[in-house]
């Protein structure tokens, strides 16, 4: 986008240019004009959008589906199809990219997102926030296909008689083309809804491709250099998983300040219910950490207070029931040691078939007889861990009898990393137009939308939410020195001007 408006921009100009020195000259350069026909139209043929294909299938379920249809479902469902034989992983289809294209297609909706973000400066905060509100509700109010709208319909009915004795819910999940990359995770910058009811699933899914368009979105897509027609959007609708617990396992520790492969450690961020709680940053998770060997030996475990759980509630129209926790309730473990070296003999086999870390989202759900447990994957994908200066994983510090130079020769060594910067307590979406570059975040909690002001930030800290959450992951990939779960920063921030972060 950056690119066709500047093209756009210099065309204008040089027309301008030509129009005018003609004038100027009683039409002395007759051969101007042709010549500007040329180089732009030429200019037009390699900045045009690329034109993709309607043609292939609009819907597909996910037993069919593998990364081999990536470019398809996106990264988010081609990853689920691809374990859903050796996983326990909840059934559902996606709605493909075809899908989204044909929706823009016959909406003539893709040149006018094309135009519009063409003609916004988009480090001009409230500039994006007016092209947001714009898209989204171009989407929104866009009638789908009838051809898209019968597709989504039969794997609906397909799911239902599958699940003929329960009152079926359905989880919508954005899986876009580029989501799950490492180095462009988009955690958290899309929109998830819950427990949504059969007859709202088309309606959600226009809301799920509207979210492609929240200020969020569109600054993280401008930050990491992703044209939109580069981040199409598919939707995966899975069945709903009635969680007891649930939560995100890393295979690896990325914030370890060594790695080595006698110290790598899987990680656990467990609640009780929904494992959104622990993604949006909302309730401080149970870890637990456990040894690469086989078996797992736990290495240690820490049980939070949790202050809330959040639940899929039958008598909702849509979306999930939050319920307040007793002190007791709160400080019991969310899982037992044993469900969670499942969870971790499950996050290293992901880790062994990719041949990379894993970031795993799952669940514990009952089984169908009542009987028992079992574990449901519900994403996998690569773990950004923290990079040193030259890009390498992070490496611990070195120590002068580990150095085979003398150490006349060291120049420098040791050193505290730290951030400075004027504080700006973030609260809602209007305090975002005013923060400055190079401020210090502080919000109350970690909530994804605040990935918006990182690319200005020196650094961040926030009351709530740790090392799993959507913010948190967004953090490391830009590199922001953070601090989660600092107890009562923002009273204590509140009159503060210019502080340090060490983090």
């Amino acid at each position: 986008e950056y690119i066709r408006g500047a093209g756009t921009r210099a065309a204008a100009s040089v027309y301008q240019m030509v129009r005018e020195l003609n004038s100027l000259t009683g039409n002395a350069y007759p051969e101007l004009p042709d010549a500007f026909s040329r180089v732009s139209g030429h200019i037009d043929t390699v900045l045009k959008p690329a034109v993709y294909s309607t043609d292939g299938p609009l819907v597909l379920p996910l037993q069919a589906i593998s990364l081999a249809n990536i470019q398809e479902v996106g990264g988010k469902m081609a990853n689920l199809g691809e374990v859903s034989s050796g996983a326990g992983l909840p059934s559902g289809f996606a709605v493909t990219v075809t899908a989204y294209r044909l929706f823009l297609k016959e909406n003539g909706l893709a040149e006018e997102i094309e135009k519009r973000i063409r003609a916004t400066d988009m480090d001009d905060m409230s500039q994006l926030f007016t092209l947001s509100a714009g898209l989204q509700q171009a989407v929104q109010q866009a009638p789908l296909p009838a051809a898209l709208e019968d597709a989504i319909w039969g794997q609906i009915e397909i799911l239902v008689d599958k699940y003929m004795s329960e009152d079926i819910r359905l989880a919508l999940r954005s899986s876009a083309v580029g989501e799950d990359a490492l180095g462009a995770s988009f955690a958290g910058q899309y929109r998830t809804e819950l427990n949504v009811l059969p007859d709202e699933v088309c309606d959600i899914w226009k809301e799920i491709v509207a979210s492609k368009y929240t200020v969020a979105a569109l600054s993280y897509r401008y930050q990491r250099g992703i044209p939109d027609d580069a981040a199409p959007m598919s939707v995966g609708v899975l069945r709903m998983v009635r969680a007891l617990a649930g939560g995100v396992a890393y295979s690896e520790d990325p914030v370890a300040e060594g790695k080595d492969s006698g110290s790598r450690n899987v990680v656990l961020n467990s609640v009780p219910g929904l494992p959104e709680a622990v993604v949006d940053g909302g309730v401080m998770p149970d870890t637990f950490t456990f040894s690469h060997s086989h078996p797992a030996r736990l290495v240690s475990r820490h049980i939070a207070c949790k202050a809330s759980r959040l639940d899929t509630d039958t008598s909702l129209a849509t979306g999930i029931r939050k319920t307040m926790l007793t002190p007791e309730e709160g400080s019991a473990p969310s899982i037992t040691d044993e469900q969670a070296r499942e969870v971790s003999r499950i996050t290293l086999a992901l880790e062994e078939y990719y041949a990379k870390p894993q970031d795993v989202e799952w669940a514990l759900e009952t089984t169908r007889d009542g009987k028992g447990t079992h574990v449901i994957i519900l994403q996998s994908r690569p773990l950004q861990l923290e990079k040193s200066e030259n890009g390498a994983e992070a490496q611990p510090e070195i120590r002068e009898e580990d150095v085979s130079v003398p150490p006349e020769e060291i120049l420098l060594q040791g050193g505290i990393a730290v951030s400075s910067g004027p504080v700006h307590i973030v609260h809602r979406d209007l305090d975002m137009l005013s923060f400055p570059k190079g401020g210090i975040l502080v919000v109350e909690r970690a909530y994804p939308r605040w990935a918006t002001l990182l690319p200005r930030a020196a650094g961040m800290i926030s009351e709530n939410g740790g090392t799993a959450g959507h913010l948190a992951s967004v953090c490391r990939e830009y590199h922001v020195p953070a601090l989660f779960s600092l107890a009562e920063a923002e009273k204590t921030l509140a009159n503060a001007r210019e502080v340090t972060l060490d983090a």
